[in-house]
């Protein structure tokens, strides 16, 4: 069965919609060099990829969705974004998003994504809060918490392990009534 995307058209990107249904396909379907040019992942993402599918892409109280963000110009997926903790009976969710080709960093591609993902999110997902933690040193990610009228709710000690240490983490979040007015 070939997978449908819902697709949402920006200037110079399509944001192709990736539900659990569409993501436990390709996991199941595609093997690890398909999975690798479907996703523009390395080997280690790919294998992140398939660990998370054995453990559960969603489980009884929140899910992810998330959106594959392609470059029109060369039909090269470039990264993602969107919710990959997603609660509906609290209708909030976290939000995320990643370049993995840094050729197409710093290009405003993030900023003209977001608007997109977060009206999805309140109009569609009909979400009332949008979650964001950020790593301290992640200067372009706190500039765009900025950007889109994030509030900062404070500061996650020692909240996630990574590369043999824990790191802290700012938690931010918007919500449906100050985005409509913004």
């Amino acid at each position: 069965m070939p997978i449908q995307f819902e697709i949402i058209d920006t200037p110079r990107l399509l944001l192709k919609k990736i539900s659990p249904v569409e993501y436990a396909y390709v996991l199941d379907n595609y093997t690890d060099e398909q999975l690798a040019e479907f996703f523009d992942y390395t080997p280690e993402l790919v294998a992140r990829e398939r660990d998370r599918r054995q453990q559960g892409i969603s489980s009884f109280s929140s899910t992810l969705l998330y959106f594959m963000i392609v470059d029109k110009a060369t039909g090269k997926t470039i990264g993602s974004a969107g919710y990959y903790r997603y609660y509906p009976a609290h209708a909030r969710a976290e939000i995320g998003y990643i370049l993995t080709d840094e050729t197409y960093r710093q290009k405003g591609l993030v900023k003209e994504a977001l608007p997109y993902i977060i009206n999805y999110g309140f109009n569609t997902l009909n979400l009332n809060r949008i979650e964001a933690i950020v790593e301290p040193s992640n200067v372009p990610s706190l500039r765009i918490m900025q950007l889109f009228g994030f509030t900062k709710e404070g500061h996650l000690r020692q909240h996630y392990f990574s590369n043999g240490k824990y790191d802290d983490s700012v938690m931010f979040s918007l919500l449906k009534s100050e985005w409509a007015t913004s």
